[in-house]
């Protein structure tokens, strides 16, 4: 049996196995060096960027502590979504079956709900009512409207339970580039106290909320304010309507408190409200109706 031969360079012909086997070094060598080549680019990026990394950490460790920065790292890494364009209104209306310190507040929440993110992913957005102050014989507190625009953004079927206190929702979330939001829209009706505080706490990322009362009693006036924001940011008061376009971080929340007037300012609101309402005619003055109390839109 004879051995087979293949021709190499300068016509020097050597043994097919030798052949086979330089061709195969040859294409090894190949492959070594362009996965070589690649793993160092990756490598020399991945070195600038945790380079980056360290430099940032190390700047806002002797700012505000390594500890303090590294669990805002954390919440800043673990939180998907912002809430943009938030938009609150709020009615306070009296009930004869309620005390004289209660009343109904009607909730409009509006806002809508951004990825942080450039890959496809499921929120679950959860909103949660006042349940520590209830009255089951109104059926306080209790959701009214639950609209999640466009509907097909729901994952979930399911028909919602409106006296459930908390609110579920499952929702899949374009990714960040494709700037498609989910708008959502709630309406809640809950037993407040006068005087008292009603508050809203940020569970994601917000930023621009307008917020806007509407039927408070003459002799209470509402304080807005952020926190904690510092010391608690008190937001300014233009025709009960007030607006905040910094950035909320999630714990943060706002808080509306309602103050007892002073006899002379509770008189002087009521005659400006009066004078507001009265008929250009001179006849007999009457208060106009309460502001349309339909959902926000």
């Amino acid at each position: 049996m004879t051995a087979s031969f293949r021709p190499l360079i300068w016509g020097i012909r050597i043994p097919e196995p030798i052949f086979d086997l330089f061709h195969d070094l040859g294409i090894a060598l190949i492959v070594s060096a362009v996965v070589g080549g690649l793993f160092e680019i990756y490598r020399t990026a991945r070195h600038q960027l945790e380079s980056m990394r360290d430099v940032i950490d190390y700047v806002m460790a002797d700012k505000i502590t390594s500890e303090v920065w590294m669990e805002l790292d954390y919440l800043i890494e673990e939180k998907c979504v912002i809430r943009r364009s938030v938009v609150l209104r709020l009615e306070v209306e009296r009930n004869s079956k309620l005390q004289g310190h209660e009343a109904v507040l009607k909730v409009d929440h509006l806002y809508e709900l951004h990825s942080l993110r450039e890959k496809h992913s499921k929120f679950k957005i959860r909103h949660e009512l006042d349940y520590q102050l209830a009255r089951p014989d109104l059926g306080l507190p209790y959701w009214e409207t639950i609209v999640v625009t466009p509907e097909e953004a729901k994952t979930s079927k399911e028909k919602i339970d409106k006296s459930n206190p908390l609110l579920d929702i499952e929702v899949a979330l374009q990714p960040r580039r494709n700037d498609a939001p989910i708008s959502v829209q709630t309406r809640r009706q809950e037993l407040i106290q006068l005087p008292g505080s009603y508050n809203f706490y940020a569970p994601e990322f917000m930023k621009g909320i307008r917020m806007s009362l509407v039927g408070c009693p003459p002799e209470f006036e509402a304080e807005v304010l952020v926190r904690p924001h510092g010391g608690g940011e008190a937001l300014p008061n233009r025709d009960n309507t007030w607006s905040f376009e910094h950035l909320i971080f999630p714990g943060q929340g706002i808080e509306v408190k309602f103050k007892q007037r002073t006899n002379q300012e509770s008189h002087s609101a009521f005659f400006a409200e009066l004078a507001s309402t009265a008929d250009p005619s001179g006849q007999d003055s009457k208060l106009l109706q309460s502001p349309d109390s339909g959902p926000v839109t």
